[in-house]
Protein backbone atom coordinates (compact mmCIF):
# COMPACT_ATOMS: atom_id res chain seq x y z
CA UNK A 1 0.00 0.00 0.00
CA UNK A 2 1.16 3.93 -0.96
CA UNK A 3 0.41 6.95 0.63
CA UNK A 4 -1.93 7.67 -2.68
CA UNK A 5 -3.96 4.76 -1.59
CA UNK A 6 -4.99 6.49 1.75
CA UNK A 7 -4.83 10.36 1.18
CA UNK A 8 -5.00 12.16 -1.64
CA UNK A 9 -5.14 16.12 -2.43
CA UNK A 10 -7.93 17.98 -3.61
CA UNK A 11 -6.20 20.72 -6.16
CA UNK A 12 -9.81 22.27 -6.48
CA UNK A 13 -9.03 23.50 -2.93
CA UNK A 14 -5.51 24.36 -3.15
CA UNK A 15 -6.98 28.10 -4.36
CA UNK A 16 -3.87 28.78 -6.40
CA UNK A 17 -1.77 28.59 -3.21
CA UNK A 18 -3.80 31.82 -1.34
CA UNK A 19 -7.63 32.88 -0.91
CA UNK A 20 -8.32 36.08 -1.80
CA UNK A 21 -10.26 38.09 0.24
CA UNK A 22 -12.76 39.46 -1.93
CA UNK A 23 -13.96 35.91 -3.12
CA UNK A 24 -16.45 36.09 -0.05
CA UNK A 25 -19.36 37.88 -2.62
CA UNK A 26 -18.46 34.84 -5.31
CA UNK A 27 -20.90 32.41 -4.64
CA UNK A 28 -19.02 29.67 -6.67
CA UNK A 29 -15.98 29.77 -4.70
CA UNK A 30 -17.18 31.09 -0.55
CA UNK A 31 -18.44 27.62 -0.51
CA UNK A 32 -15.26 25.33 -1.11
CA UNK A 33 -13.29 28.15 0.58
CA UNK A 34 -15.37 27.58 3.99
CA UNK A 35 -15.54 23.97 3.57
CA UNK A 36 -12.07 23.75 3.46
CA UNK A 37 -10.82 25.37 6.56
CA UNK A 38 -9.29 23.84 9.34
CA UNK A 39 -9.95 25.85 12.74
CA UNK A 40 -7.57 25.48 15.30
CA UNK A 41 -9.02 24.86 19.30
CA UNK A 42 -7.29 24.90 22.15
CA UNK A 43 -5.94 21.48 22.58
CA UNK A 44 -4.57 21.79 19.30
CA UNK A 45 -2.66 24.79 19.47
CA UNK A 46 -0.36 25.90 22.07
CA UNK A 47 -1.45 29.44 23.31
CA UNK A 48 -0.76 32.17 26.06
CA UNK A 49 0.19 35.14 26.81
CA UNK A 50 2.24 37.34 25.14
CA UNK A 51 5.76 37.29 27.07
CA UNK A 52 5.28 41.37 27.40
CA UNK A 53 1.46 40.49 28.66
CA UNK A 54 0.68 43.18 26.21
CA UNK A 55 -1.59 41.16 23.99
CA UNK A 56 -3.29 37.78 23.56
CA UNK A 57 -2.32 34.60 21.43
CA UNK A 58 -5.91 33.21 20.02
CA UNK A 59 -6.61 29.50 18.43
CA UNK A 60 -8.57 30.49 15.22
CA UNK A 61 -11.76 28.95 17.19
CA UNK A 62 -11.14 30.60 19.76
CA UNK A 63 -10.95 33.86 17.90
CA UNK A 64 -13.96 33.31 16.28
CA UNK A 65 -16.20 33.28 19.47
CA UNK A 66 -14.63 35.95 21.11
CA UNK A 67 -15.27 37.90 17.91
CA UNK A 68 -18.76 37.11 18.41
CA UNK A 69 -19.24 38.06 21.72
CA UNK A 70 -17.78 41.34 21.43
CA UNK A 71 -20.33 42.14 18.73
CA UNK A 72 -22.97 40.88 20.73
CA UNK A 73 -21.91 43.10 23.70
CA UNK A 74 -21.08 46.02 21.41
CA UNK A 75 -17.78 46.66 23.48
CA UNK A 76 -15.17 47.11 20.72
CA UNK A 77 -15.30 49.09 18.19
CA UNK A 78 -12.78 47.29 16.34
CA UNK A 79 -10.73 44.21 16.92
CA UNK A 80 -6.84 44.04 15.69
CA UNK A 81 -5.43 40.74 14.30
CA UNK A 82 -1.55 40.55 13.49
CA UNK A 83 -0.06 37.45 12.25
CA UNK A 84 2.82 36.93 9.36
CA UNK A 85 2.32 36.01 5.77
CA UNK A 86 1.02 33.22 4.55
CA UNK A 87 -0.40 32.06 7.90
CA UNK A 88 -4.35 32.05 6.33
CA UNK A 89 -5.64 35.54 7.77
CA UNK A 90 -7.43 35.67 4.21
CA UNK A 91 -8.87 31.95 4.30
CA UNK A 92 -9.68 33.00 8.38
CA UNK A 93 -11.78 36.17 6.81
CA UNK A 94 -14.14 34.63 4.54
CA UNK A 95 -14.83 31.95 6.73
CA UNK A 96 -15.84 34.53 9.49
CA UNK A 97 -17.59 37.06 6.95
CA UNK A 98 -19.84 33.81 6.00
CA UNK A 99 -20.20 33.20 9.99
CA UNK A 100 -21.50 37.11 10.53
CA UNK A 101 -23.07 37.70 7.26
CA UNK A 102 -25.86 35.20 8.34
CA UNK A 103 -27.79 35.26 4.86
CA UNK A 104 -27.20 31.92 3.98
CA UNK A 105 -27.81 29.61 6.80
CA UNK A 106 -26.21 26.76 5.31
CA UNK A 107 -22.78 28.81 4.67
CA UNK A 108 -23.44 29.52 8.84
CA UNK A 109 -24.14 25.57 9.93
CA UNK A 110 -21.06 24.84 7.50
CA UNK A 111 -18.40 26.89 9.65
CA UNK A 112 -19.90 26.43 12.87
CA UNK A 113 -19.35 22.45 12.34
CA UNK A 114 -15.72 23.25 11.28
CA UNK A 115 -15.44 24.82 14.84
CA UNK A 116 -17.17 21.87 15.67
CA UNK A 117 -14.42 19.26 14.62
CA UNK A 118 -11.90 20.62 16.80
CA UNK A 119 -13.48 21.75 20.10
CA UNK A 120 -17.02 21.08 21.04
CA UNK A 121 -17.61 23.30 24.08
CA UNK A 122 -16.66 26.40 21.73
CA UNK A 123 -18.90 25.51 19.32
CA UNK A 124 -22.17 25.09 21.78
CA UNK A 125 -21.08 28.59 23.02
CA UNK A 126 -21.32 29.73 19.06
CA UNK A 127 -24.62 27.88 17.83
CA UNK A 128 -27.04 30.07 19.03
CA UNK A 129 -24.96 33.19 16.76
CA UNK A 130 -27.97 33.69 14.38
CA UNK A 131 -27.69 37.58 13.65
CA UNK A 132 -27.22 39.15 10.70
CA UNK A 133 -24.75 41.65 9.16
CA UNK A 134 -23.33 43.64 6.94
CA UNK A 135 -20.11 42.39 6.00
CA UNK A 136 -17.78 44.79 4.20
CA UNK A 137 -14.14 42.16 3.27
CA UNK A 138 -12.09 43.97 1.60
CA UNK A 139 -8.82 42.56 -0.51
CA UNK A 140 -5.61 44.56 1.48
CA UNK A 141 -3.56 42.80 -1.18
CA UNK A 142 -5.25 44.89 -4.23
CA UNK A 143 -4.92 48.35 -5.17
CA UNK A 144 -7.95 50.14 -5.40
CA UNK A 145 -9.32 53.73 -4.58
CA UNK A 146 -10.83 52.86 -0.99
CA UNK A 147 -13.73 55.33 -1.89
CA UNK A 148 -14.73 53.26 -4.65
CA UNK A 149 -14.03 49.63 -3.39
CA UNK A 150 -16.06 50.25 -0.58
CA UNK A 151 -18.91 51.08 -2.27
CA UNK A 152 -18.98 48.76 -4.89
CA UNK A 153 -18.33 45.89 -2.00
CA UNK A 154 -21.32 47.44 -0.10
CA UNK A 155 -23.35 46.61 -3.18
CA UNK A 156 -22.70 42.92 -2.93
CA UNK A 157 -23.02 42.72 0.72
CA UNK A 158 -26.42 44.27 0.32
CA UNK A 159 -27.32 41.93 -2.94
CA UNK A 160 -26.46 38.86 -0.63
CA UNK A 161 -29.30 39.47 1.70
CA UNK A 162 -31.79 40.78 -1.34
CA UNK A 163 -31.41 44.51 -0.43
CA UNK A 164 -31.70 47.31 -2.96
CA UNK A 165 -28.62 49.40 -3.61
CA UNK A 166 -30.89 52.19 -4.24
CA UNK A 167 -30.04 52.94 -0.19
CA UNK A 168 -26.66 53.71 -1.03
CA UNK A 169 -27.83 56.16 -3.94
CA UNK A 170 -27.42 59.45 -1.98
CA UNK A 171 -23.81 58.79 -1.75
CA UNK A 172 -23.28 57.90 -5.27
CA UNK A 173 -23.76 61.71 -6.88
CA UNK A 174 -19.80 61.92 -7.67
CA UNK A 175 -20.11 59.09 -10.03
CA UNK A 176 -23.26 61.00 -11.41
CA UNK A 177 -21.38 63.55 -12.40
CA UNK A 178 -18.56 61.38 -13.79
CA UNK A 179 -21.25 60.36 -15.62
CA UNK A 180 -21.78 63.31 -17.33
CA UNK A 181 -18.68 64.47 -17.27
CA UNK A 182 -17.70 61.75 -20.00
CA UNK A 183 -20.87 62.26 -22.08
CA UNK A 184 -20.80 65.84 -22.36
CA UNK A 185 -16.34 65.79 -23.30
CA UNK A 186 -16.19 62.41 -24.77
CA UNK A 187 -16.88 63.44 -28.73
CA UNK A 188 -15.00 66.36 -28.56
CA UNK A 189 -11.84 64.53 -26.68
CA UNK A 190 -12.14 61.08 -28.26
CA UNK A 191 -8.35 60.96 -29.11
CA UNK A 192 -7.65 62.25 -25.21
CA UNK A 193 -10.21 58.92 -24.25
CA UNK A 194 -8.83 56.94 -26.58
CA UNK A 195 -4.95 57.76 -26.38
CA UNK A 196 -5.22 57.58 -22.70
CA UNK A 197 -6.84 53.91 -22.14
CA UNK A 198 -4.00 52.38 -24.88
CA UNK A 199 -1.86 54.19 -22.79
CA UNK A 200 -3.22 52.30 -19.42
CA UNK A 201 -3.88 48.95 -21.66
CA UNK A 202 -7.40 49.13 -21.28
CA UNK A 203 -7.97 49.34 -24.46
CA UNK A 204 -11.70 47.62 -24.02
CA UNK A 205 -12.84 50.89 -22.20
CA UNK A 206 -12.27 53.34 -25.33
CA UNK A 207 -15.65 53.78 -26.39
CA UNK A 208 -17.92 56.13 -24.25
CA UNK A 209 -20.91 53.95 -23.53
CA UNK A 210 -18.37 51.67 -22.08
CA UNK A 211 -16.54 53.80 -19.91
CA UNK A 212 -20.01 55.33 -18.59
CA UNK A 213 -21.20 51.50 -17.61
CA UNK A 214 -18.06 51.41 -15.81
CA UNK A 215 -17.69 53.96 -14.16
CA UNK A 216 -19.26 52.73 -10.69
CA UNK A 217 -17.61 48.95 -11.23
CA UNK A 218 -13.94 49.61 -12.36
CA UNK A 219 -11.70 51.95 -10.06
CA UNK A 220 -8.92 51.52 -13.30
CA UNK A 221 -11.85 54.59 -15.27
CA UNK A 222 -11.43 56.87 -11.98
CA UNK A 223 -7.53 56.91 -12.31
Amino acid sequence: MKIHDLIYFDKKKYFGGAVQANWFYDSAMVRDIVSSYVFHGPKYHGVNRGEDNKYSLYDTASYACELIKDGEREKREFMLTIASYGTGKSHLAVVLAALLSGHDEDLRCAVLERVKFVDLSIYQKMLNFKSKNLVILLNGMNNFNLDFEILNVAKKALYLHGVSEEVLHGVTKQYDLLKHFVESTYDGFEESYKRYFLNENIEHLCQKEKIISEIEHNSAVLK
